[in-house]
């Protein structure tokens, strides 16, 4: 398997949960709860929907409220019957509403920076020619060369080459240049693993 298949079976994911004096207090069920009975469900038919009994999503409510000391939710009175939110559960239910949203926003861009993860990082010197993909996250222009540090390859001198663009993406705020080398050479035969973050850019 391919370097960038298996980074692409690494998944980035979360689970927000709010304590209160280090006891949990709301979690995601808590929050499907909460969110069922301002749409307007009944504790029969938020537990129906989520498939949970309507022992356990009671008590989820009162643990709720006997952690945090307030109402969360009323029972209505009179023929229709029904539940209905009081003012700290909905502060409660936005605040990880919110939080929620912000963190998934977080956690789809950490894993389309693993799925964009550039890996082009090595180099083939072989019959007087070294050649090979790079990735390097500089915005390069035509006219750029870049210099190999002794520190980045295993010749321990200073490669100088000139790349070819092949093509530019966004990765967040940076700038990922691909590039094509292909150049003749007097370094003996091997593989080159260049570190891209090591590379200097300069232009003659």
């Amino acid at each position: 398997m391919k370097e960038r298949d298996k980074l692409r079976k690494i998944k980035i994911g979360f689970k927000l949960r709010f304590n209160y004096d280090q006891e949990g207090l709301l979690g995601p069920t808590g929050y499907k709860i909460l969110d069922l009975i301002i749409r307007g469900k009944s504790l029969t038919k938020v537990s129906q929907s989520l498939g949970l009994s309507y022992r356990f999503v009671w008590g989820y409510i009162n643990k709720i409220e006997k952690r945090c000391g307030m109402p969360i939710v009323k029972k209505r009175r009179g023929s229709s019957g029904g539940t209905y939110i009081m003012p700290c559960g909905l502060v409660v239910y936005y605040l990880y509403d919110q939080l929620s949203s912000l963190i998934d926003r977080v956690v789809r861009s950490c894993n389309s920076l693993i799925e964009e993860c550039p890996l082009r990082d090595t180099l083939i010197v072989s019959r007087d020619k070294i050649f090979g993909l790079l990735d390097i996250p500089y915005d390069l222009e035509e006219s750029s060369y870049i210099v190999i540090p002794p520190v980045a390859n295993s010749y321990h001198e200073n490669i100088i080459l000139k790349p070819k663009i092949l093509k530019k993406r966004a990765i967040g705020e940076k700038i990922i240049t691909t590039v094509a080398i292909f150049e003749d050479t007097t370094l003996k035969e091997g593989k080159i693993r260049v570190n891209p973050i090591a590379i200097g850019i300069y232009k003659k």
